[in-house]
């Protein structure tokens, strides 16, 4: 065959395929992935919610919290305790007329075995709306300043409590003047998280942060507290907290305590704090606020102090902290002292062993002194 009569019979057989291919239905490529609007007025993670002005952002963590204690009594005890914490946090905010409003709304899981609160469990951790330097709802109390790194176990958390509150800054300084759920004290081994609010009226409290330079951060606040009998009267208590954070270098030191004169939830150890409540077990369950007929108010405090030393992203610790307090003739003592290392694995993840000892004296209970290792694993996203 001549190369002519080759080249003529494909030519033909290319124009025909064409016109057969044209006659098939088209084949549709698959769509491209739509790009994530992001909302960089909000900052990093905010995506636009599709039809809406509105920016979403979704946050929180899981945990698992794992101890084991050199010296409890068997078979009463376990010394080994395994638990776990699942926090979701939704984040939507959006400018108008006004402002910024945000909203969040968070939830949290928690085991019974080391949280305050008995059986696997489900609730509310915050649910708020900010705007115009206005919060309502369940937040974080403005003065729960987290005592250093004494916060081992699953119970602790910042806590959140219904507040309506107003903040304002000037210059580097922020003041808060809030009123929050009255806490009622006055009912010996009940933590505030069961315990009945009978207050006529909200705790109120004005509280500041502010930074010096990129070197000192100071919190403190002051709290009024209407003090209420078990049985009859009321009187007013009062709390003072405070905080500083000296950073020097790769090194960091922080030291805050509090005193409670009729508001012994105010200086309680925020490695008790609850998590529905202001705090938990107020002063290990044994001191009121005042005796029953809103007499004779208790006093507490608290002192601690933390060293921080930074390896880059990994961090090593040390920390003491010491809580007292008296109401008529019960009295409590605990003190910490430990030490620790935050190891970052990768962005977002860490684990932390650390090792304490807690000292209890309680005149209505045995003293006890407890040597741990504990172990947290933590996830954010």
């Amino acid at each position: 065959m001549k190369i002519s009569s080759i080249l003529l019979s494909s030519a033909a057989l290319l124009i025909a395929g064409s016109a057969f291919a044209a006659d098939l239905p088209a084949k549709k490529a698959a769509p491209a992935a739509a790009p994530s609007a992001g909302c960089p007025a909000f900052g990093p993670g905010f995506i636009a919610i599709p039809g809406t002005d509105s920016c979403l952002n979704i946050n929180g963590y899981m945990r698992s919290d794992n101890k084991y204690t050199g010296n409890v009594a068997r078979p009463t005890k376990s010394p080994s305790n395994l638990g776990y914490k699942f926090i979701a946090r939704v984040d939507v905010r959006n400018n108008t007329e006004v402002g910024t409003v945000r909203s969040v709304v968070g939830l949290i899981a928690v085991d019974g075995a080391t949280g305050p609160i008995g059986g696997n469990t489900v609730m509310t951790e915050s649910a708020y709306i900010d705007v115009a330097g206005f919060r309502a709802g369940a937040a974080p109390s403005y003065v729960d300043f987290d005592n250093a790194y004494n916060n081992s176990g699953v119970a602790y958390q910042p806590t959140q409590v219904a507040l309506v509150s107003y903040t304002g800054k000037m210059g580097d300084t922020s003041v808060t003047l809030a009123a929050q759920g009255a806490e009622n004290n006055n009912n010996a081994g009940t933590t505030t998280a069961t315990a009945t609010t009978v207050a006529s009226r909200p705790d109120l409290l004005i509280a500041a942060t502010s930074k010096i330079g990129t070197a000192l951060t100071l919190n403190g606040g002051i709290v009024s507290h209407e003090v209420d009998g078990a049985t009859s009267g009321t009187a007013q208590g009062f709390a003072a907290i405070g905080r500083a954070d000296v950073s020097f270098g790769p090194g960091k030191f922080i030291v805050g305590g509090a005193y409670a004169n009729g508001a012994a939830s105010y200086a309680d150890n925020a490695a008790n704090a609850a998590i529905n409540g202001q705090f938990n077990s107020v002063m290990g369950g044994q001191i009121k606020d005042s005796a029953a007929d809103a007499s004779n108010l208790s006093t507490a405090n608290n002192v601690y102090g933390a060293v921080e030393y930074s390896l880059g992203e990994h961090v090593l610790y040390a920390y003491a902290d010491s809580e007292t307090g008296t109401q008529d003739v019960n009295h409590y003592k605990r003190s910490d002292v430990g030490v620790g290392f935050k190891y970052v694995v990768a962005k977002g993840l860490y684990i932390r062993p650390e090792l304490y000892q807690k000292i209890e004296n309680a005149n209505v209970a045995a003293d006890t002194t407890s040597n741990v290792f504990y172990l947290r694993i933590r996830r954010d996203f």
